[in-house]
């Protein structure tokens, strides 16, 4: 028999990570689309509309991973993608932006900037006429 799984609106005292712009955490899919939907990600964090600030774990396996919280609520609180700002807050509030494993699984890739190969521009024909 497996154990119950925890899903729904995670109650505040259970939040690893308090934050006064994090307004809610959604467990088992996402604050928008309900219980069970899917998603790629092991969380992700709502930084517009209507659920603005609150973060969604696919599963209650990932709660107890406070690198994944970290991760999320940066982009709560600066509500930005994978940016320079980003990467600024989540290293003030003790995040790291290298890869995180949790058993031996990869839950969080490296963040560090990655160079950018330089785009050549190839000459276009010319037509002589």
């Amino acid at each position: 028999m497996s154990a119950k799984r925890f899903t729904g609106h995670l109650p505040k005292v259970a939040w690893l990570t308090p934050h006064t712009e994090l307004r809610g955490v959604f467990v088992g899919g996402c604050v928008e689309r309900g219980v069970g939907s899917k998603f790629r990600a092991l969380a992700h964090a709502h930084t517009g509309g209507a659920h603005r600030g609150f973060i969604c774990f696919r599963s209650d396996k990932w709660l107890h991973v406070k690198a994944v919280w970290l991760h999320e609520l940066a982009h709560v609180v600066t509500r930005s993608p994978h940016s320079p700002r980003w990467r600024q807050f989540l290293l003030q509030i003790g995040g790291t932006l290298d890869p995180v494993y949790d058993n031996g699984r990869c839950v969080l890739r490296s963040y560090h900037p990655r160079a950018r190969v330089p785009t050549i521009q190839l000459a276009q024909e010319v037509s002589h006429g």
